[in-house]
């Protein structure tokens, strides 16, 4: 497992791809295949944390009409990212450490201290297409999404980090370490091409934020809803079904 997890140590921009053997199939549909994973940066890989607390980067491999394939891997450049960058040094502690709940406080704090932000916006996670025009979302769990265009040839721009649809997903009091959160595991309408997300709030009370974007990438709707009980449920990840019937089950 330990080699299935190694980062590798340096960005690559768009590079010519051949196939070792066999053929793509005819039907196959051109364009971009993205993977987005944790890469800590070679200088700080024993420093911070788990694996998990790697700063995001993506693979991109793509898949024109005529022409060669291109492949390329870049970090996403957070706000933590380029903090570390411009510092030339590791400022943040991995957060990932639960159930050691005083670690996890005291990373918090000392990110606070160091960065002026208690949380790395890694956006190591997850992905999410955004319309048409090679606009994308890396996503992770607890902050922000960054804003990424992915050209014809490979190449990967961050637009934005903590990108936060003109302050609609913005809540300091839900989530008072990152100022705001969507979900990293969004799921997508087959049949509407609408993306749905559960995300789960850090703070206040129980509740589940349920956000909707349209098949053209535009936020259609945000909404907080409440859940029974007297502590804040983690919802990393779930189903979403049409409707239920009276007795809570999918339909």
């Amino acid at each position: 497992l330990n080699d299935l997890f190694r980062p590798v140590a340096t960005e690559l921009p768009p590079t010519p791809a051949r196939l070792l053997f066999g053929a793509l199939p005819a039907d196959l549909p051109r364009g971009a295949v993205l993977k987005n994973g944790p890469n800590p940066q070679p200088e700080y890989t024993s420093e911070q944390g788990g694996w998990l607390d790697g700063d995001g980067m993506l693979h991109c491999v793509v898949l024109p009409v005529e022409g060669e394939a291109a492949y390329s891997r870049t970090w996403v450049r957070t706000e933590g990212f380029v903090k570390e960058r411009e510092a030339k040094r590791r400022l943040f502690d991995g957060s990932l450490v639960a159930p050691r709940g005083l670690p996890l406080l005291w990373g918090l704090l000392m990110n606070g201290l160091r960065a002026a932000q208690p949380q790395k916006d890694t956006a190591n996670t997850g992905l999410l297409p955004l319309g048409k025009g090679g606009r994308v979302l890396a996503l992770m769990e607890q902050c922000l999404p960054a804003e990424l265009r992915v050209e014809t040839d490979g190449t990967v721009t961050t637009l934005a980090a903590g990108f936060d649809f003109d302050g609609q997903l913005k809540d300091l009091a839900r989530h008072p370490f990152a100022g705001g959160a969507l979900t990293a595991h969004m799921k997508v309408d087959a049949g509407t091409g609408e993306r749905i997300g559960v995300t789960y709030p850090s703070a206040g009370a129980p509740g589940a934020r349920i956000t909707t974007f349209a098949a053209d990438g535009s936020l259609s709707s945000d909404e907080m809803v409440p859940l029974l009980g007297t502590a804040q449920s983690m919802i990393h990840d779930c189903a979403i079904v049409r409707g239920c019937d009276s007795d809570g089950r999918g339909g």
